[in-house]
């Protein structure tokens, strides 16, 4: 992963629970999952950890690229 992209093979990339129009529930630092946008491309959506705040998470995504 770099500052635009994230790596994965298919079988990571399929098991991925998909939000592509909504958001999952439960939010918690570290939870994953995909997003398919409207043009197709793929990201790796996850929540992070927002330093000095307990009370709040950051959402993050970067662009899947699928390497098998």
């Amino acid at each position: 992963m770099d500052s635009k992209h994230a790596v994965m093979n298919r079988s990571s990339f399929d098991r991925l629970s998909e939000y592509s129009t909504s958001r999952p529930t439960g939010v918690y630092p570290g939870k994953m999952w995909k997003s398919i946008t409207r043009d197709g491309a793929p990201y790796l959506c996850w929540y992070g950890i927002v330093e000095g705040r307990d009370d709040l998470c950051s959402n993050n995504a970067r662009q899947i690229l699928i390497c098998d």
